[in-house]
């Protein structure tokens, strides 16, 4: 800043100011002198236009202290460091008495702007400053301003935006500030110094070591982003734990900002999917779904930034899309729910064709066999899983060709053409593997005694299969499954004798 703010025609003369506001405007004035003459960094604090928040100093002996601002702590902890801070004075009718009352306690310094220039001011501070901060109460005109003006100036890095604490969350997912990885709710700094909040840490070590390097020094000193990251994938899980998930991916898609910022695009994925599986754990398994098809996308348009990765990235995003898919399927496995199951897995196949992923395609395909089935439609069941099974065995995918070999048969059986569905349970039950049993083994064991029973005479050989079935669905605790087979056992041995 080569300007000689005190001869800026967008000051308000000072004598039309009171000895406090004069006293602030002098100091304010020195600040900008200093950055002038000798480069001393300076914190720029953006005005709110409306009503703000305390903070609660503790006193050196570790107790809470009385409220203060946030600009106040600032001022005493950058003097510390040979750095400075500059405001804006609330002053005239189009600032709110709220605004202006706040002057009256106020002791950072603070310039005093005609209100028709203003902005004009903003920008060149904004552009000199080396830290940025902004109290955004609310999104006001003055505000979406400052904040163009910090993307404009290239300082969305050294910005700090803090948001009133939920219920109060009516900026959270704005368009003015989803570029911003800086941004925090009030409740989630650390009342007792603000300054050594996470948002704030690496910013505040920069701006002391700038007030100590020469001209050519600074210019090689880029912001770090230093834990940003990990703090905010630490509020996301805390936010997970109690539920709140629009919060938990407030903060997760500002630790992938982070992350972006210093260039480390794999991590960032990682950290959208580390916020899917948050989404999942929470019991939203859709949500999940939608975050992970972001991190899909994310690799796709960051393949060259991912230095190789871009595949293991692409593999493990889709693995578990795939798991989620699974998940939310057989949520909906049930006779009022098959139409809705028939429709979000045609939707799903959809996506799946548009990202050429044929292993999602082939599941997709699975699945609405199964609803067809449950609306017993079985010439749609018998077309829908013959064509998963051919797509699964092109993508070389054993158990879901076994999957869907279990519906081929209960189409079949729905056909009344039990020969053909034998042959389809018997294949399904050799595809499936012999560990890690799941319901599925459990089911199609069970229909392929059930199959037996009726194109064969009883036989001990028919009741060993029913007896596995058994088995199985006693070892994962089925009872239905437990039950029908236990029943098929009673039949064969009466009429065994």
């Amino acid at each position: 800043m080569t300007i000689d703010w005190r001869q800026s025609s967008w000051l308000e003369p000072s004598d039309a100011l009171n000895d406090a506001q004069r006293a602030r405007h002098e100091a304010a004035l020195r600040v900008l002198d200093a950055y002038r003459l000798s480069g001393t960094p300076f914190l720029l604090f953006l005005r709110t236009f409306k009503i703000r928040q305390l903070y609660c100093q503790a006193s050196e002996g570790g107790e809470g202290g009385d409220g203060i601002l946030l600009e106040v702590h600032l001022q005493r902890e950058l003097a510390q460091l040979g750095a400075n801070i500059v405001r804006m004075q609330n002053l005239g009718s189009h600032e709110g008495s709220a605004a202006r009352a706040v002057d009256d306690f106020n002791e950072a310094p603070g310039l005093v702007m005609r209100h028709e220039t203003w902005r004009d001011a903003v920008k060149e501070l904004i552009a000199s400053a080396e830290l940025i901060v902004s109290e955004v109460q609310f999104l006001t005109p003055g505000v979406v301003d400052e904040l163009r003006a910090c993307r404009d100036a290239e300082k969305v890095g050294q910005t700090v935006l803090i948001l009133p604490s939920p219920p109060f969350e009516f900026a959270r997912n704005k368009d003015e500030i989803a570029d911003f990885p800086r941004v925090i709710y009030q409740h989630d700094m650390n009342w007792a110094r603000p300054s050594d909040s996470f948002v704030f840490r690496d910013l505040m070590v920069r701006i002391g070591r700038i007030a100590m390097l020469n001209d050519a020094e600074r210019a090689l000193l880029p912001v770090s982003y230093d834990g940003v990251a990990e703090g905010m994938l630490e509020l996301a899980k805390r936010y997970a734990k109690k539920g709140a998930l629009g919060a938990t991916v407030f903060y997760g898609n500002r630790a992938a900002l982070a992350r972006r910022a210093k260039k480390d695009y794999a991590e960032a994925i990682n950290d959208e999917l580390a916020v899917a599986q948050l989404c999942e754990q929470a019991g939203d398994p859709k949500l999940a779904l939608a975050l992970v098809y972001l991190a899909e996308d994310s690799v796709s348009a960051e393949r060259d930034q991912l230095d190789g990765g871009a595949a293991s990235l692409m593999d493990r995003t889709r693995e578990y899309r795939s798991k989620l898919l699974a998940e939310i399927f057989e949520g909906l496995m049930s006779v009022e729910k098959a139409e809705e199951l028939g429709k979000f897995a045609n939707s799903q196949a959809a996506f799946a064709l548009a990202r050429d992923d044929k292993r999602a395609f082939a599941q997709c395909h699975a699945w609405m066999s199964v609803a067809a089935c449950l609306m017993e439609n079985y010439e749609l069941a018998l077309e829908l899983a013959s064509l998963a099974i051919s797509l699964a065995r092109a993508c070389n995918d054993v158990f879901l060709e076994a999957f869907a070999s279990v519906y081929l048969g209960m189409a079949y059986v729905g056909l009344d053409q039990g020969r053909k569905a034998e042959e389809a349970f018997l294949n399904a039950v050799k595809l499936l593997p012999r560990d890690g049993y799941g319901r599925i083994h459990a089911v199609a064991m069970l229909n392929l005694a059930l199959t037996l029973e009726q194109l064969h005479p009883p036989s001990a050989e028919l009741v060993a299969v029913f007896q596995s079935a058994k088995t199985m669905a006693k070892e994962m605790g089925y009872s239905d499954i437990l039950e029908t087979a236990d029943a098929g056992i009673e039949r064969l041995k009466s009429r065994l004798g």
